[in-house]
């Protein structure tokens, strides 16, 4: 693909492989984190949502006190590492696409830490372990996403658009230094997902046998 000129539609399709993977690799994680939430006593329950809700305050302190300036220039920051991780140092006209795209991306942290929030008091009340509690945190975190405010989700959505516009017209645009860092940081993510699927794939087969749920197929690149 890299051979040929990235288009938005190309991003969205390696975005959604991407995310596929991660599903894979995330149910029987999932399994593994039931299984020790059964084992964990009271005490050790409430020791984690105190933990939880004390990352949360200090995410409300960190976020919510900036101001829009601070928020463009955190969101740049956050751009030019995330590029810079696959390409290296960007040019000058790179950098300056960066900080068009921060300036036109909405805030969302407020949003973001109320839905933190409602997940971390949904926690609490499963982790109660009622009958049934393994299958509704199940659905709690496979469905979470489906269950978002629609005005919100839009908003997720053109915030997305706009970076993935952005890393279209970058890596077009790079540098031959740039595509050899590219075409390496590829192929070693390629290799930690296949290394990382088949461990989920042994893990996710013991779940199986156990009435959990397996992870299985291939990850597409």
């Amino acid at each position: 693909d890299l051979n040929t000129t990235l288009t938005v539609d190309l991003l969205y399709t390696r975005s959604d492989q991407l995310e596929d993977a991660w599903y894979r690799l995330r149910d029987p994680a999932l399994e593994e984190l039931l299984d020790l939430g059964a084992r964990l006593d009271d005490e050790q329950i409430t020791d984690f949502i105190a933990t939880l809700r004390k990352r949360q305050a200090k995410y409300e302190r960190k976020y919510l006190q900036r101001s829009d300036e601070e928020f463009r220039d955190d969101a740049a920051d956050n751009l030019r590492d995330m590029l810079e991780d696959y390409l290296g140092p960007l040019s000058t006209e790179q950098d300056e696409r960066v900080r068009r795209t921060a300036a036109t991306l909405a805030r969302t942290d407020s949003e973001w830490l109320d839905e933190r929030a409602a997940w971390v008091d949904e926690m609490e009340r499963l982790l109660q372990r009622e009958p049934g509690w393994q299958a509704a945190i199940r659905s709690t975190i496979r469905n979470w996403e489906a269950e978002l405010d629609e005005t919100t989700l839009a908003v997720y959505d053109r915030n997305t658009l706009l970076v993935q516009e952005l890393i279209v017209a970058v890596v077009n645009e790079r540098t031959e230094s740039q595509d050899r860092r590219l075409r390496g940081r590829l192929r070693d993510l390629r290799d930690d997902f296949s290394d990382l699927n088949g461990q989920a794939f042994d893990s996710g087969s013991d779940s199986a046998a156990r009435g959990g749920v397996p992870a299985a197929g291939e990850w597409v690149s």
